[in-house]
């Protein structure tokens, strides 16, 4: 008996936000980025997972892949004075 297996073909749109850095327009990434902080049901879906995550005043976050930072900031915002917010990110143009 033989499978048929599928396995789709590389996309060449395909956005890698994983090398960022080594790509032709890296600054497109960002732009990307900022673009969708003006997108409501984006940001609806960020507040609902920032109640998945539990955050709340005084808890520690780490944001892994922070990109340009803006969930970071809002969680530090939820989070306060007693809490801690921080983002990594593997990308130096997105972390200026």
């Amino acid at each position: 008996m033989t499978q048929n297996m599928y396995t789709p073909e590389p996309r060449q749109d395909r956005v890698d936000f994983g090398n960022v850095d080594q790509s032709t327009h890296p600054h497109l990434f960002v732009r990307y980025l900022e673009q969708s902080q003006d997108n409501d049901e984006l940001q609806m879906l960020k507040r609902q997972s920032y109640a998945l995550l539990e955050a709340a005043e005084g808890k520690h976050l780490l944001d892994i892949g922070c990109g340009i930072g803006d969930d970071v900031h809002a969680l530090a915002r939820i989070v306060g004075m007693s809490g801690k917010a921080v983002g990594v990110d593997n990308s130096q143009t997105m972390l200026s």
